[in-house]
């Protein structure tokens, strides 16, 4: 065999190889640029929520976000709870991944 034609044998193959490589790998990258979906939407804002709870037991009776709303309900609870009711603010924190789209919400999160 003549010593150019095996000279471009051994690098020829091996530049096909890799141009094949190449658009192969460039199509998958468009393909999964195309096929994302849709942007995930941004975390929510982190605050609080009021709790009305029942004195005695600790019994959650509603979880409300506002303040205005909360002792609202307060004061319509009481009527049915002569123990007493009594109103909490919690922090809700919220974390979020976004590689995996798992989110997280309670007190002390990010």
């Amino acid at each position: 065999m003549d010593p150019l034609a095996l000279g471009m044998l051994f690098v020829g193959i091996p530049l096909l190889l890799l141009s094949v490589g190449a658009v192969v790998m460039g199509m998958y990258v468009l393909i999964r640029l195309a096929t994302r979906g849709p942007a995930r939407p941004a975390p929510p804002s982190t605050g609080s929520v009021w709790l009305v709870q029942h004195e005695e037991s600790g019994r959650i009776l509603g979880v409300l976000a506002s303040s205005q709303e909360a002792h609202e309900f307060l004061e319509e609870a009481g009527q049915y709870y002569p123990a007493g009711v009594i109103l909490c603010c919690v922090p809700v924190g919220y974390r979020f991944n976004r590689r995996t789209g798992f989110a997280v919400y309670g007190p002390g999160a990010p």
